[in-house]
C-alpha cells in the first residue's frame, strides 16, 4: 500500500523527499501522513500475554520495542513510562504504564511487559499535551519500513489536528534533511 505525504522537502538540498508521519496516542487515534487510520482497539500482546492497544499498520513494522522514558522528571524517579512493539506482523502494540485510578487511557496497564530484543530508548520531551516524542526508523530499525525509508513515529499525549502535524513533523524533517545531507538516498512513496 502506498502513502501520501505528509510533508514534502525540496528547498533544503534541492531534491524531494517525502516524509510519511505516523502519529498514535493512547487512546486508540491513528493518522496516517494526517489522514485518519484505522483505530487502535484492546488486545493481547502474542508475546507477552499481556493487554495492550492494539493499531494495524499497512506494512510490517520491523521487530522490536520502543522504550519511552520521560525527561520532565527529576533522574530519580525518571522510569520507563511506555513500551511501542513492533513485532513484525502489521501491528504496533502500544502499553502505558497507569500512574493512578484517573489514568484511564485504552494503552494503560498496571504493569509493563518485559521488553524484547532489539530495542532502544525514546526520550519523551515536554510534558502534557506537548508532550511529542518522536522515533525515525530509517527503514531498517524497530517500526520501519524498507521499502519507505522516510516514515517519522510521532507519540503525542493528544492527537492535534492535521495541519499541526505538518508543522511539529518539519522539526524531524529537517534534522533527517541536515543528517543525510552527504549521503545519497532514494526516498519511495
Amino acid at each position: 500500500m502506498g502513502f501520501v505525504a505528509a510533508t514534502t522537502v525540496s528547498a533544503v538540498f534541492g531534491r524531494e523527499i517525502n516524509i510519511t508521519v505516523i502519529e498514535v496516542d493512547e487512546n486508540g487515534h491513528l493518522l496516517i501522513a494526517g489522514n485518519p487510520g484505522p483505530p487502535g482497539v484492546r488486545g493481547v500482546d502474542p508475546i507477552s500475554g499481556s493487554p495492550a492497544l492494539v493499531y494495524s499498520l499497512p506494512f510490517a513494522g520491523n521487530p522490536g520495542d520502543l522504550l519511552l522514558f520521560p525527561t520532565n522528571e527529576p533522574p530519580q524517579t525518571s522510569q520507563l513510562s511506555d513500551i511501542v512493539r513492533f513485532e513484525g506482523d502489521g501491528n504496533m502494540y502500544f502499553f502505558s504504564l497507569q500512574h493512578g485510578s484517573n489514568d484511564t487511557d485504552l494503552a494503560d496497564v498496571p504493569v509493563l511487559p518485559p521488553p524484547i530484543t532489539p530495542n532502544t530508548v525514546v526520550n519523551e520531551t515536554g510534558s502534557g499535551a506537548l508532550n511529542r516524542p518522536y522515533w525515525i526508523p530509517f527503514g531498517t530499525g524497530i517500526g520501519g519500513d524498507p521499502t519507505n525509508p522516510s516514515i517519522i513515529y510521532l507519540f503525542p499525549s493528544e492527537i492535534p489536528e492535521p495541519s499541526t502535524v505538518i508543522l511539529v513533523g518539519l522539526g524531524p524533517v529537517t534534522l533527517l534533511a541536515i543528517g543525510r545531507r552527504r549521503q545519497r538516498f532514494t526516498f519511495y512513496n
